[in-house]
Order: C-alpha cells, then structure tokens, then sequence
C-alpha cells in the first residue's frame, strides 16, 4: 500500500524562524496509476498563521483531495487557528463552523 510522508520546513527570514504563512508540514497521499507514475490523490498542509517565536505559533490545518476524474487535488476543508473549522469555502465567516 504505497503512501509518502513528507515533512517540510520553511524558514524565510534572518533569525531562523518561519514566517507568517510558511508551510511548517505536509502529509501526502500517493496512488499507482497503473502506467507510468505515482499521482496526488490527497494531502494534508500546516502553515503558520504568524511569525513564530519562543511564545507564538499559530498555525492552520489545510486538506486537500482529488475529485473523481482528476489529478489535481484542491482544497476541501481548512481548520483555522481560532478553531474555526471552513468546508468548501476558504472565507471565514466568523462562525465556528462555515460550509
């Protein structure tokens, strides 16, 4: 059962750090396609949602999948660092959960 765990790390500024939207990690799902390659059908992304330092790290959970007939995932469902939770819809609307 083919999968790949990415892990990735992004620094953007002088001391080291990441920065306000850096992707911090990545979790990726992979398939056979029967031929010639392996292809995305999902993945999971972490990015910051400040500059993070010793008292600061707020973060975002982003998952991604691949509709039926594509190769291309594309952004499904998105948990906010206030804990908001987004489904089909990258606009937070203020409410705990918006679809």
């Amino acid at each position: 059962f083919p999968s790949h765990d990415t892990r990735r790390r992004s620094i953007s500024s002088s001391s080291g750090a990441p920065t306000s939207g850096s992707q911090v990690g990545i979790i990726d799902f992979y398939s056979w396609d029967g031929t010639s390659a392996y292809r995305r059908n999902a993945y999971l992304l972490c990015s910051t949602t400040q500059d993070v330092t010793p008292s600061a790290a707020g973060a975002m959970l982003q998952f991604f999948t691949s509709a039926t007939g594509s190769v291309t995932p594309a952004e499904r469902m998105r948990i906010l660092n206030n804990g908001n939770l987004l489904i089909g819809t990258t606009t937070d609307s203020g409410d705990r959960a918006a679809i």
